[in-house]
C-alpha cells in the first residue's frame, strides 16, 4: 500500500504542475497514475476470479452467472475510474455518457440471469394453478 500512496502522490503532484504549464500532460499524468494504482487490483482480479468460481460451484450457479458477476464489477470499477477522470479534466458530460454505457453494458450482463428468473417464476405459477 505504501507505493500506492507514493505513486498517488507523485502522480497528483505531477498533474498539478503540468495542469498550468501544459494541460495535455496532465490529463496523460493523470491517466498513467491511475493505471499505475489499478495495476495491483488487477493482479488480485485472477484470485477474485476463483473465489466467484468457487462460490458458484458451492451453490450450483452456472458458469455463466459467475463470469457475468465477475464483468459487472469490473465494469462498475472501470466505468468509476473513467468518469472520475473525465470530472478531474471538467468533462462532467463525457462522464455522464461514460456512466450511462457502463449502466447499459450492466445491463445486458444481467440479462441472461433475468431471463432464467422470471422463467422460473412463471413456471411456478404454472404449476401452483394447475
Amino acid at each position: 500500500m505504501e507505493k500506492q500512496v507514493l505513486i498517488a502522490v507523485i502522480g497528483v503532484s505531477c498533474c498539478v504542475l503540468f495542469r498550468s504549464v501544459k494541460p495535455e500532460y496532465a490529463f496523460v499524468s493523470a491517466v498513467v497514475t491511475g493505471s499505475l494504482l489499478l495495476l495491483p487490483a488487477v493482479a488480485d482480479a485472477a484470485h477474485l476470479t476463483d473465489t466467484i468460481q468457487a462460490i458458484a460451484d458451492r451453490f450450483g450457479v452456472t458458469e455463466t452467472y459467475g463470469k457475468a458477476l465477475f464483468k459487472i464489477i469490473a465494469t462498475v470499477y472501470l466505468t468509476h475510474f473513467g468518469a472520475s477522470l473525465c470530472r478531474d479534466h471538467g468533462l462532467s458530460a463525457q462522464a455522464g455518457n461514460l456512466e450511462l454505457g457502463g449502466r447499459i453494458c450492466i445491463l445486458t450482463y444481467t440479462l441472461p440471469a433475468m431471463v432464467t428468473l422470471l422463467e422460473t417464476g412463471i413456471s411456478l405459477l404454472n404449476g401452483a394453478m394447475r
